[in-house]
């Protein structure tokens, strides 16, 4: 069977946390904790001091919270809200507090201007693994009466051209204010270390026999369209992520998504969508 999943995309997964931080710091998680031992208080300020050089106030540390298995320390200044994950000690979302009023000034910038920005904020919050690079993946610009602001993603790549599954969202006003920032922490040793067992083109084979399997539809399908699949870490392993797109079968139009231990073979995730062709 088929098994249907949100798509697991840098973007939502940002999106989540940026909420979450919100949500905690108004009180309403049911998961916030106060008692943070001194020594994580004291890292964390030293963690984020560091970053921040103070610029914007003392660090004051707030509270923690638990969010997708991970604990989380909040802690913030006199500009912005900073959510610092427990057990690594690295950023993993900066938001200010003034959100709502940042994203609605209306000057107009182009990514061309604010990319230099977003760079600059990329360098100074973000983990930087050695021997790897980050490579800006997409720039997305939202325009509605409320919010107006700037995305530009980012994914780090090790020198062996290998996705670290390191990734980063900065979001910057038109004024070229950081508004918000989220990291999605990944694991640049299994990206260098471990070596694939499959080729690209092993992978691609599992995939469509799942899909050929799925439903009896897809038997009829006599060639796949071209796939997009690239090795990357994904969850601390080393996969295959293949997507092919464009499938048409049965009146419809599907798309695929897997993420395949590049290891072992084994499907760790699968997603589809579907449209009317």
């Amino acid at each position: 069977m088929l098994s249907i999943k949100n798509k697991w995309f840098l973007k939502a997964f940002m999106a989540g946390l940026l909420v979450v931080t919100i949500v905690t710091v108004g009180g309403f998680m049911v998961y916030a904790q106060k008692n943070i031992d001194s020594e994580t208080s004291t890292r964390v300020k030293e963690t984020l001091s560091k970053i921040t050089q103070n610029q914007f106030g003392e660090i004051l540390v707030k509270k923690s919270v638990d969010f997708n298995g991970q604990k989380h320390i909040i802690a913030e200044d006199n500009k912005y809200i900073y959510k610092v994950t427990a057990n690594s000690g690295e950023l993993a979302v900066v938001i200010a507090k003034d959100y709502d009023d940042k994203v609605k000034i209306k000057d107009v910038a182009s990514s061309d201007e604010l990319l230099p920005i977003a760079d600059k904020y990329l360098d100074k919050y973000c983990h930087h693994s050695v021997e790897s690079k980050y490579n800006m993946v997409d720039y997305q610009y939202k325009d509605t009466d409320n919010e107006k602001y700037h995305d530009f993603i980012y994914h780090e790549v090790a020198s062996n051209g290998i996705k670290t599954g390191w990734g980063v969202s900065i979001s910057l006003n038109n004024a070229g204010e950081l508004v918000a920032l989220a990291v999605h922490e990944g694991n640049t040793k299994v990206a260098q270390e471990v070596k694939s067992q499959l080729s690209r083109g092993d992978a691609v084979k599992i995939a469509i026999d799942f899909i050929k399997k799925a439903q009896p539809i897809f038997k009829d399908v006599e060639k796949f369209p071209k796939d997009q699949s690239e090795l990357t870490v994904w969850k601390d392993i080393l996969v295959w992520s293949v997507k092919i797109n464009e499938i048409k079968a049965g009146g419809f139009i599907y798309g695929f998504d897997f993420k395949i231990d590049a290891v072992t073979g084994e499907i760790l995730f699968n997603d589809y969508y579907s449209r009317l062709d």
